[in-house]
């Protein structure tokens, strides 16, 4: 990535370049999707894909630095399903949180894009919504606009703005906060490895377990939630137990890091001189959403009093 530093690529070039690709979204891969559905969203991810090509032609920059690809450790493949599993339930808990604000907003959302995503059958739904965008959308965000924000040097500073530009990038506000929450993952994934097979696999994972939990269901079930989501309500309870999960993910995120960044074996995951802040840090963040959960949950059954009577019903 320092070579690519040295070629001069800016900040200013990935916004323009994330202008030009929305515009491009907005007036003809929106029609193409509108008209053509599934084929229209390939069309789709293939354009713009072809675009991140040609602006790697244009700046002048080689294929294999601006989409560096190499042979993956089954460590960091492990590190990457880990992180995948903590940034999964981080956005389902944000989903959760705003869909208890805005119900019909959110779970509409959801209720569209399943019934646009169970429009085809699942082979071609699965190269289309899982293996397309693993490849296409990350040879833009990974490859060509991180590569232009490296000037930014901050860590940080570079996965907080793309993860705001992942989550703009998907075009619906009630999708924003879990987007970009997947796409600040993916791209702290890209800088610790520096190899596009990484945040490739967290893509198409992350798009093809929805999927295919999906898919499993009847037909008949599949239709029914589909038809009722856009009409229910998001309990404090099912919110409370995505918090309750979420309690696992400071863990999850450092134990996913430590196998990113491991190059000797005898590397202890726990380093003596930071051990017990490490520990404490974590514990206490576990500790606090677990306790958060427990007391939402609480919270959802007094609130509920169908649900309440029905415990007490089970209990005598």
């Amino acid at each position: 990535m320092d070579e690519i530093r040295r070629r001069k690529l800016k900040p200013w070039h990935g916004i323009l370049f994330f202008l030009l690709i929305m515009a491009v979204f907005f007036t003809v891969c929106a029609y193409l999707q509108m008209h053509f559905g599934m084929y229209g969203l390939a069309a789709t991810e293939l354009i713009i894909f072809a675009m991140a090509l040609a602006f790697a032609a244009v700046m002048r920059v080689p294929m294999h630095e601006i989409f560096p690809v190499r042979k993956p450790s089954l460590a960091r493949i492990f590190g990457t399903l880990l992180l995948w599993v903590s940034a999964y339930i981080t956005s389902m808990a944000a989903v959760g949180i705003i869909a208890y604000f805005f119900p019909a907003q959110v779970l509409g959302t959801n209720a569209a894009l399943n019934s646009f995503i169970v429009s085809v059958p699942l082979a071609i739904s699965f190269v289309i919504a899982a293996i397309m965008p693993a490849i296409c959308e990350e040879a833009v965000h990974r490859g060509v606009i991180l590569h232009c924000m490296l000037p930014l040097e901050r860590k940080w500073l570079i996965v907080f703005v793309m993860g705001v530009i992942f989550g703009l990038f998907h075009a619906d506000i009630w999708r924003f906060l879990p987007t970009a929450i997947l796409g600040a993952m993916l791209s702290y994934i890209m800088i610790e490895t520096e190899n596009m097979i990484y945040p490739a696999l967290f893509h198409c994972v992350n798009n093809a377990v929805p999927l295919l939990l999906m898919a499993a269901l009847p037909d008949t079930t599949k239709t029914e939630q589909i038809t009722a989501a856009g009409q229910m309500r998001m309990p404090l309870v099912t919110v409370a137990v995505y918090i309750i999960l979420s309690a696992a993910v400071p863990y999850g995120i450092y134990f996913g890091s430590y196998l990113l960044k491991r190059k000797d074996r005898r590397r202890e995951v726990f380093p003596k001189e930071t051990r017990v802040r490490t520990v404490t840090v974590l514990t206490v963040l576990t500790v606090g959403l677990f306790m958060i959960g427990v007391v939402l949950f609480m919270a959802g059954i007094l609130m509920d009093q169908e649900l309440f009577r029905m415990i007490i019903r089970s209990m005598r």
